[in-house]
């Protein structure tokens, strides 16, 4: 997948949301509130779904200042937390100082899979990671959690 850029906070949350998704409109005016100010995407596809994941995505958007990106990881994976009924699991990142991590186990009737979410500011910027499996295919959470720890050292220049 190529990154592209995203900008306006309708457009990103039209990138991360599903059709439909009441929780659309109060995801753009928290961007919007927090200073959006633009960002990046890049989604990759599986190359075989049924035997790993079936879409990789990765972003960047940067807000008004580092109190704003702190505050969006927060909200948006506590948004994660109270808009499924699928099991959550908190990852453990305390390596990634400030990142919040999540695994959501779907099994709904026909869809079945997983999901694992990371996110974490530094200074205006707020990162994400999200990695997808359908049906029985393995999710490399802990290859993903080693990419969001890579991006955090790359970013904040910290070992």
């Amino acid at each position: 997948g190529s990154v592209r850029p995203v900008l306006d906070a309708q457009a990103f949350v039209d990138a991360l949301y599903q059709s439909g998704d009441p929780a659309k409109p109060a995801a753009v005016a928290r961007l919007e509130a927090g200073g959006y100010a633009g960002g990046a995407l890049r989604d990759q596809l599986g190359t075989d779904p049924t035997r790993g994941l079936t879409l990789f995505r990765s972003y960047a958007v940067v807000l008004r200042d580092d109190a704003a990106a702190q505050a969006e990881v927060a909200t948006a994976l506590q948004e994660v937390r109270d808009t499924t009924s699928a099991p959550v699991t908190e990852l453990d990142l305390a390596d990634i100082p400030g990142a919040q991590g999540l695994r959501v186990d779907i099994d709904q009737g026909r869809t079945t899979g997983a999901v694992v979410v990371v996110s974490f500011a530094s200074g205006p910027y707020v990162y994400g990671l999200q990695g997808v499996s359908t049906r029985d295919a393995p999710l490399p959470e802990d290859e993903i959690v080693g990419a969001a720890r890579d991006l955090y050292e790359r970013v904040t220049a910290a070992p």
